[in-house]
């Protein structure tokens, strides 16, 4: 069994930190909650990684892409893998903006963000000299980053520029950033496109307790197909598509009590269940080669976070990590590092970097 030590490469202006040691101690002996005041709540920073369908890691390997509030607006950062500050790589004074991707092969990066608080993202790419470009221009329309393709050529974005209520999925160029349509969108909400291209998972909510996943074929066309068939109220939802594009993990609570994970064939359409657990499954995602596969489950309210070698079968083991919930998991180029947020009651979210290989902290 693997295992890795972790550091911590930044940290948060913890809440713990306003009330004296002393009174903590006290109240925690009386069995007393120890109270904050609103002022302290607000004065914590926030730190968070970049989107789970993005690179977090730089193409060197040395820098994170993070968000953090520390100027009091969300902004995107470099984060010295090694430690040290971070240093402001978007600079909004009014407009949150939050880091979807590094590039895979240059210091170029890509963020969202919208205009006074209107709820209608763009998606920005900023240049290696900083300029910014809007990649989703227009007054009323919102934007999502789903993804990169498997060889980095193009990045994956959904819009509702064509019908304020549906998301119409393009592939951008990742040199010239033109774009083409790759699946125009009549009731569905796109999820996920695998990292080949070929397909693009859709769910479809009949209420609040009954949903469906259809999965639509880019290159050979036609209507979506339904991979859910069921019958009375079942939830679905997606995960991710195993990155060698071949399955489609989903979540479903068909087949008892707790939320599990299923794999679909893509091409047999046979299914099978990956994680049936007496607790919901949170979230299943890949690294880029699929040798490691990340998957959570709530635990009585909290995140009980297990990364799987797929090669032997086992869990890698994290150690000198605190008590909290693990999150944002995020893997180098290499697969010799991981990112990762942990988070707990008396504590927003810091950031860890762990090396896979050597068991020891990097820095």
């Amino acid at each position: 069994m693997k295992s890795a030590a972790a550091i911590l490469v930044a940290t948060t202006a913890c809440a713990l930190g306003a009330v004296p040691l002393a009174a903590q101690t006290a109240a925690a002996k009386q069995g007393q909650p120890v109270r904050y005041s609103a002022e302290t709540f607000f004065e914590t920073t926030s730190y968070g990684m970049a989107a789970s369908t993005g690179y977090a890691f730089s193409a060197d390997g040395t820098s994170l892409l993070i968000t953090s509030d520390k100027s009091g607006v969300f902004n995107a950062y470099r984060l010295p893998v090694g430690g040290g500050e971070a240093a402001p790589l978007t600079d909004s004074t009014t407009n949150a903006t939050f880091a979807a991707s590094f590039f895979p092969k240059d210091d170029r990066l890509l963020f969202t963000s919208d205009q006074g608080g209107n709820e209608l993202t763009h998606l920005y790419v900023r240049e290696r000299d900083g300029s910014v470009r809007d990649l989703t221009p227009g007054d009323k329309l919102k934007a999502r980053f789903l993804g990169w393709s498997g060889d980095g050529s193009r990045f994956f974005v959904a819009t509702n520029e064509r019908n304020p209520q549906m998301f119409d999925v393009y592939a951008y160029d990742a040199a010239s950033y033109e774009r083409k349509p790759l699946f125009q969108n009549e009731g569905f909400d796109p999820a996920a496109v695998s990292r080949d291209g070929r397909h693009v998972a859709l769910v479809k909510a009949h209420s609040s307790a009954n949903s469906d996943i259809y999965v639509a074929d880019t290159v050979s066309g036609g209507a979506p197909r339904l991979i859910t068939e069921h019958q009375g109220n079942i939830e679905h939802g997606v995960y991710d598509f195993t990155p060698d594009g071949r399955a489609l993990i989903y979540g479903t609570n068909e087949h008892g009590e707790f939320t599990q994970a299923w794999a679909y064939d893509l091409t047999s359409g046979a299914k099978r269940p990956v994680i049936q657990a007496d607790s919901d499954v949170m979230f299943v995602s890949h690294s880029a080669s699929g040798r490691y596969r990340v998957h959570a489950l709530n635990h009585d309210a909290s995140t009980r976070l297990t990364i799987t070698d797929t090669r032997t079968g086992r869990a890698v083991t994290l150690r000198e990590v605190p008590q909290g919930d693990l999150g944002g998991v995020r893997f180098d180029r290499g697969e010799s590092m991981i990112a990762f947020t942990v988070a707990s009651d008396t504590s927003p979210a810091d950031i860890f970097v762990a090396d896979l290989g050597t068991g020891r902290g990097v820095g």
